[in-house]
């Protein structure tokens, strides 16, 4: 769930910087399968959805050691779990 946060993150700020193409990198399969998924029932994952446009594209890459900005990636992911407390993770 701490890819999808960073995922949302990245959409918000995308939208708050008026960013006309944006490209998300994430090598969690995972979460992106959980995006692209249809009857999806978890509000953050609906609310994700709905905030995506056309301008914003999400792409897979493996995940390797020294690959550019995954370092940077791991570390931000790793301090997402304290903000997972505070959003509601259930299903409607």
């Amino acid at each position: 769930m701490a890819e999808i946060m960073i995922i949302m993150e990245a959409i918000a700020y995308s939208h708050e910087k008026n960013l006309r193409e944006v490209r998300i990198i994430s090598y969690s399969r995972t979460a992106l399968n959980t995006l692209n998924s249809l009857g999806e029932r978890r509000q953050i994952i609906n609310v994700i959805k709905e905030s995506v446009n056309n301008n914003i594209e999400l792409c897979w890459v493996r995940a390797s050691q020294g690959q550019f900005g995954n370092e940077r990636a791991d570390e931000l992911a790793k301090e997402t779990p304290s903000i997972i407390n505070l959003i509601d993770l259930a299903p409607n």
